[in-house]
């Protein structure tokens, strides 16, 4: 916290969750991506990326590892259909 800023009441209570020098981003993926739904708030998860690669005609499907140990600070689901 800035030693600068006192008496302040953040507006935002997930800002209250995010430690200090680190960030939060959101990240939308459906239900089955989510572990079927499991992962809730103060999980860690590990976040991985598929892609599709081309290389001579030929298209490669891989997934890599982006994060590891990853703290789900809130989670919601919604049904991204509608």
């Amino acid at each position: 916290m800035n030693p600068r800023v006192k008496n302040v009441t953040p507006t935002n209570p997930y800002s209250l969750k995010v430690p200090e020098g680190k960030r939060a981003v959101t990240v939308v993926v459906d239900r089955m991506s989510a572990a079927g739904g499991m992962v809730k708030s103060g999980d860690y998860v590990d976040v991985f990326c598929n892609l599709s690669l081309s290389e001579k005609g030929k298209t490669h499907n891989v997934t890599v590892p982006l994060f590891q140990k990853v703290l789900v600070l809130n989670s919601h689901h919604h049904n991204l259909s509608n």
